[in-house]
């Protein structure tokens, strides 16, 4: 999108719980042979998350993903950009105000084990929270806190007084979320929460996401390079290509019928757990070239590993625009001129 906003189907931001606008994030490099370089990790992202939804953003490694859920949890600063929470910018540049509206926006990380400090007692790490944002707690209020949430991710007391590597991984994931939980928090944040556990761990993390969700009508942003694990949760999927959103709208109607070329690659490429089933799988991903470290100068990003790649892809870069029904929409030459033309034939 190279910054532009998406002409058709974006929601009104009062709709959204939070609304993403505009983030950019540049990084500078420097060059050994003198000089510096730019690295662009996000691209004029544009995103809404509804109260008591989950929106899925899925992408290969690399894509920006982490960079975006870093942004938007106030760990890194956007070059451009802000991010609203219920109307209210979350960076604003005041560091209390920040802080205060950040305790309603919270983070699982994807290393359990990485994301605990592994000299402080499983009690300590998941009070901490309420050390710096409900000061006006006692000891005592604090203690009963903790343990209810660490009852409602299916830990007992037991577990308050041993060491994040006393705990399996599962159990230190679930210690991540408590923490994330404490504060009573209207967002949580799941950077590839599960991509470090087993499968059958995976699925308990999963059903345990889902149940605090039904009870309390958190919303959840769900990270992950894995479409088969976004679509156990995800309520909204947005697909992410060298920092930019090329497709996004509805989870059934993406994961059923994807419009962009990236995304049908992402699906074809996920795992399915038959061996028949895979030993007859036609896999795009086996067909277009790796990404190259090189992005084109102009015209479509996604172009040069593109099966399907048109004359406009070469020197226009697409917009997300309204591909079908549902508000879903992508950003893809080939498939908005199918669209057009089918609204011709139609009459419309």
């Amino acid at each position: 999108m190279n910054g532009r906003q998406r002409a058709i189907g974006m929601p009104p931001q009062e709709t959204a719980l939070l609304s993403i606008q505009g983030i950019t994030k540049v990084y500078g490099r420097a060059s050994m042979f003198g000089g510096n370089s730019k690295a662009i990790a996000v691209r004029g992202v544009d995103l809404n998350l509804k109260r008591g939804q989950t929106l899925g953003i899925v992408g290969e490694s690399g894509c920006g993903k982490s960079t975006l859920s870093r942004i938007i949890s106030g760990i890194t600063p956007p070059t451009s950009g802000n991010v609203y929470l219920e109307g209210e910018p979350v960076i604003d540049g005041s560091t209390r105000e920040q802080r205060k509206r950040l305790r309603d926006v919270q983070m699982v990380f994807q290393s359990p084990a990485g994301s605990l400090d592994p000299r402080m007692r499983i009690g300590a790490i998941v009070a901490e929270p309420l050390d710096i944002h409900r000061t006006d707690l006692s000891s005592a209020e604090k203690r009963r806190l903790v343990s209810e949430i660490m009852a409602r991710v299916g830990l007992n007391d037991s577990f308050l007084e041993r060491y994040p590597h006393q705990l399996s991984g599962g159990q230190q994931q679930r210690v991540g979320i408590a923490r994330a939980l404490i504060t009573n928090p209207k967002v949580v944040i799941c950077d590839e929460a599960v991509s470090a556990l087993d499968v059958s761990v995976q699925a308990q993390i999963i059903n345990l996401l889902l149940d605090i969700q039904k009870d309390s009508g958190v919303s959840y942003i769900f990270i992950s390079h894995d479409l088969s694990v976004v679509a156990s949760i995800a309520d909204e999927i947005a697909v992410m290509y060298m920092g930019q959103i090329v497709e996004e709208g509805p989870a059934n109607t993406i994961l059923s019928d994807p419009a962009h070329p990236y995304t049908k690659v992402l699906i074809e490429s996920a795992f399915v757990p038959d061996p028949r089933i895979e030993k007859n799988r036609v896999r795009a991903a086996a067909v277009e070239a790796a990404p190259g470290t090189t992005q084109p100068s102009e015209g479509c990003l996604y172009r040069p590993r593109c099966r399907h790649a048109i004359a406009p892809c070469e020197m226009i870069t697409p917009d997300l625009l309204s591909v079908g029904p549902e508000g879903r929409v992508a950003a893809c030459h080939n498939e908005q001129s199918s669209g057009a033309s089918q609204a011709i034939a139609s009459g419309r």
